[in-house]
């Protein structure tokens, strides 16, 4: 019976299904391939486990699962600005859930880091296309900020025993 039960589940990868102690997680949502390995290659150079969905649906199921510090999106991930599932999921979560996450969200419009924006759409920072290549510099710094910010609310709750 075991081995019948070994032979329908799907094989598990290392990289992202085995539990690791102290494993920082990144998803990134972009549909171009391009894009999506050279930003897995930069947030890889920042010490994260590089999570990559094949569509929106895989997304929002990685992150109801997972615990993710960093969430890289591109607006028009999985067809339009208008239908992005991810964002619409991530959006309107919880704050005890979101004061964990980074989320970056990938503009063609957008002036990276700018903070009004990122508030607008309710992320922690915002990116231009135009400067995908310094995501790795951009991410760094802005995960620094959103570490910085929370920091001191974090502590608070833990020193009340709520978290």
């Amino acid at each position: 019976m075991d081995q019948d039960f070994s032979e329908d589940m799907a094989p598990a990868t290392a990289a992202e299904d085995d539990f690791v102690e102290d494993q920082k997680l990144a998803l990134i949502c972009f549909d171009q391939p391009k894009i999506q390995a050279a930003a897995k290659t930069a947030i890889e150079g920042l010490g994260y486990t590089v999570h990559i969905p094949a569509k929106p649906e895989d997304a929002i199921q990685r992150l109801r699962q997972n615990k993710y510090e960093v969430v890289l999106l591109h607006e028009a991930y999985g067809g339009s600005v208008e239908n992005n599932l991810v964002l619409q999921t991530i959006q309107p979560m919880a704050m005890p859930l979101r004061r964990h996450m980074c989320v970056g969200l990938v503009g063609k419009s957008f002036r990276t880091l700018d903070n009004m924006m990122a508030f607008v759409k309710s992320v922690s920072f915002v990116v231009a296309e135009r400067e995908l290549p310094k995501i790795k510099a951009i991410t760094r710094q802005a995960t620094s900020a959103n570490d910085q910010f929370y920091r001191v609310f974090r502590e608070a709750l833990r020193d009340a025993g709520k978290q």
